[in-house]
Formats: C-alpha cells, sequence, structure tokens
C-alpha cells in the first residue's frame, strides 16, 4: 500500500508541472508561467481580488504585483477597488485581455485534445471523474489552496 502512495505521489508531482509546461510551450501570446495561467484564470474567473489570483497561482504579492504591472502596461488588464473592501484590488480583462485571454484558452484546449488523441472516450470519461474526485479531496484538505471557490 505505502508503494502505491508513493507512486501516485509522484504520478501528480510529474504529471502538473510536465502538463503546464508542455501547454505552455504552445502559447500564443508572449508570457510564460503566472503569466499565461493569470489570462486563463481572469478569462474564467474575471473581477476577483489580486490575492485570490496570487493564492491560486501560488506566487508571493510582490510577483503578483510585477504581473500585473505589465499586464497594465501592455493594456491586458485593469486594476479597480473593491466596493465592499477598501484593501481589495479587482482585476478585470481589458478587450485586448480578453482576445488574448481566449487564444490562450483556446490553445489549451487544442493541446489538451491532442493529449489525448488516442485516449478512448470511456478512458476519458475515468480520467475526468477521477480528476474531478482528487480535486475535491484536496480542496478539503489543510493544503495552501484551501480556497473553495477555485
Amino acid at each position: 500500500m505505502a508503494h502505491e502512495h508513493e507512486a501516485l505521489a509522484a504520478a501528480l508531482l510529474q504529471f502538473g508541472p510536465l502538463y503546464r509546461s508542455w501547454v505552455e510551450q504552445c502559447a500564443p501570446v508572449d508570457c510564460q508561467g503566472a503569466r499565461v495561467r493569470l489570462l486563463t484564470m481572469l478569462y474564467h474567473k474575471p473581477s476577483l481580488p489580486m490575492g485570490f489570483y496570487a493564492r491560486i497561482l501560488g506566487i508571493s504579492k510582490a510577483h503578483m504585483t510585477t504581473v500585473v504591472d505589465d499586464f497594465l502596461a501592455a493594456d491586458l488588464v485593469t486594476r479597480s477597488h473593491d466596493t465592499h473592501d477598501r484593501r481589495a484590488v479587482l482585476l478585470c480583462l481589458t478587450d485586448k485581455g480578453r482576445v488574448q485571454a481566449a487564444a490562450v484558452w483556446e490553445q489549451w484546449v487544442t493541446q489538451s485534445a491532442l493529449a489525448f488523441a488516442d485516449i478512448s472516450a470511456a478512458e476519458k470519461e475515468v480520467f475526468l471523474a477521477v480528476c474531478g474526485r482528487v480535486s475535491e479531496r484536496m480542496k478539503g484538505t489543510s493544503c495552501p489552496l484551501q480556497d473553495t471557490s477555485c
């Protein structure tokens, strides 16, 4: 049983970064890492506080500020203050940012389809179900990504 747990841990440690870097290599924009992931997060979950995005991306507030400043300079995002919490700064994509984020997301979907091209529909269903269950388990643990809104 211990060997099985070690094999699962090793698979997760390898799979997450491998998948992310594989998809990011083909990003249709000139950004990688946290930058390209932030674009897709803003595309699917707009108008949330910067701190939320930083926690989910696993980056420091200082790094997040640097990324956001770069995005502001490139006219990809806007910043606004939360009317309910003066300390919170909300991020939204600009029209230009939405176009780039849509292109990034389309590329992620295309690359994912290629990764699963030779996998049967039944195996894809099992993979989706297992990923969903593992995600729910991880959200329920004392993990740094405990925020259940993601």
